[in-house]
């Protein structure tokens, strides 16, 4: 047979998602009996049958760990040169059961229940000494001739007490992290698989212990989303706990505020980096204007109030249904001729709204979505992010306002097609393995200035002319416009 000794009631078992031994029962048998008075376990023993407490608790979902209830369907590696008259094979040390909870053959022997009892041939092997000990009553000179010497006569070397000599895990980690604590090593070579599941694990939190339940070499801990700056320490032990076996793992705090990707060109400038043509002033001469168009001639002799007069009325047809206050805003910090940036109430509420911004956010490989992504990628932990995605990552549609609504509200000559944007990832929070909270913070740029192909486009129109004239001879200062939207993310998954 497969196996050195029949396994009786009282075995010792261990499942590979236990935490400690089971003890097995026989329900099934009452009269096939081995080793004296033990009775035998056989392919039908099946069922609940290892004890009340079964295996401890049950690990085959690390993630939610149960209450172990055994529920034995079958075994293998049993004795087929014995049948019961009941019709069930012994088992033996070597066989393996699988558990309806578990999967095949996650159930082994550690100790097959039987006591061995001395026969014939071992009473012969044994030196006379010990055949005086073992059976006295065979010569009534055994115990004169070969007195039994007594604990008080010798020293017993008793095997020193196993002890954990290292674990492996995580020296730092973030709130909602999984980390896996191992026993890697004891003083011992091969500890038995009864002292490997008894193994018992102290946890501290800043010095302050919590409890912890459970057993073996093996310990998962998600960390809590408060526990961030602090210190977990992890003691494996079998007698008494040390911190010079532990690991220490600090748990750092995410950022408050993590770049997370920009256009592939920043504000103002183009891809290559250098500075954009409607961003520049005072750059012209008035005979590249009239090379253009000849209506130049007219913008070129106008006085100042005369351009700007011809730039508010432009701005008034553009905002005939709403906008206007906000164009008058334009025109006069354009007037100021600080070069700073711009923004407004009016115009972010307008992004917010506005159709192209709901697909740049929340389309296929638009923002949320490659957030996700790289959430995924990284494991939740948005600290690894180094620096902000720029090479083209989001493929979603750029902001745009080039709508009717668009044209009647102001928007059109306020910012038309956007140039640029950055998003921020602000207050961060991974509530579990794969999902998280924070606010998105999109902020878009565009630029208050025209290029060329603006007054090539516009250049029958008297206020396009005499902004290009106030901006590229006049000297006046283009600018960015800046519109800012935050989207609250709460509990999604990655």
């Amino acid at each position: 047979m497969a196996g050195k000794e029949f396994a009786v009631k009282g075995a010792m078992c261990i499942c590979k998602y236990g935490v400690t031994p089971g003890q097995l029962d026989t329900p099934e048998n009452q009269f096939f009996k081995l080793n004296g008075s033990k009775l035998t376990a056989t392919t039908k023993t099946v069922g609940s049958v290892f004890g009340p407490a079964g295996f401890g608790m049950c690990n085959v979902n690390p993630m939610l760990p149960r209450k172990c209830v055994p529920a034995i369907t079958q075994w293998s590696g049993y004795y087929e040169g014995i049948k019961t008259s009941y019709g069930g094979n012994p088992l033996t040390d070597k066989s393996k059961a699988t558990c309806s909870c578990g999967c095949p053959d996650c159930i082994e022997f550690v100790m097959s229940g039987q006591i061995p009892i001395p026969g014939v041939k071992d009473m012969q092997k044994a030196t006379k000494e010990h055949q005086g000990e073992l059976d006295c009553a065979s010569s009534a000179k055994a115990l004169s001739e070969h007195p039994v010497v007594l604990k008080s006569q010798f020293t017993v070397n008793s095997s020193p007490k196993v002890i954990v000599t290292k674990v492996n895990g995580d020296e730092k980690t973030y709130p909602g992290g999984n980390v896996v604590y191992t026993v890697v090593s004891y003083n011992t070579e091969s500890p038995s698989p009864i002292v490997r599941s008894a193994v018992k694990w102290k946890i501290e939190v800043d010095g302050q212990p919590i409890e912890c339940n459970q057993t073996g070499e093996r310990l998962e801990l998600t960390m809590k989303e408060d526990s961030a700056g602090k210190i977990i320490t992890v003691m494996p032990y079998l007698n008494q706990p040390s911190q010079k076996v532990c690991v220490k793992t600090y748990i750092e705090e995410f950022r408050k505020c993590v770049f997370f990707a920009r256009s592939m060109n920043w504000a103002g400038k183009t891809r290559a980096g250098t500075k954009a043509e409607d961003m520049m002033c005072n750059d012209k001469k008035p005979a590249e204007l009239l090379a253009i168009n000849k209506l130049f001639n007219i913008q070129l002799s106008s006085t100042v109030d005369q351009l700007f007069n011809d730039m508010a009325f432009l701005f008034s047809a553009g905002t005939l249904i709403d906008g206007n206050q906000n164009a008058k805003a334009l025109i006069m910090h354009f007037r100021n001729n600080t070069g700073e940036v711009f923004s407004s109430s009016y115009m972010n509420e307008m992004m917010k709204r506005h159709p192209t911004f709901d697909k740049f956010v929340n389309s296929p490989d638009g923002v949320v979505d490659i957030l996700k992504k790289k959430l995924r990628e990284l494991n939740g932990n948005i600290n690894k992010i180094n620096g902000p995605l720029h090479n083209g990552e989001i493929k979603s549609v750029r902001v745009k306002f080039n709508t009717m609504e668009d044209k009647l509200k102001g928007m059109t000559l306020a910012v038309d097609d956007t140039s640029a944007y950055q998003i921020y990832v602000d207050n961060y929070t991974l509530h579990s393995k794969n999902t998280f909270s924070c606010q998105l913070r999109i902020v878009v740029y565009d630029h208050f200035g025209l290029d060329i192909r603006d007054v090539q486009k516009y250049g029958a129109i008297a206020g396009f002319r005499a902004w290009y004239v106030l901006q590229h001879i006049r000297g006046y200062k283009p600018f960015l416009t800046v519109m800012e939207c935050i989207i609250p993310i709460n509990n999604q998954s990655f």
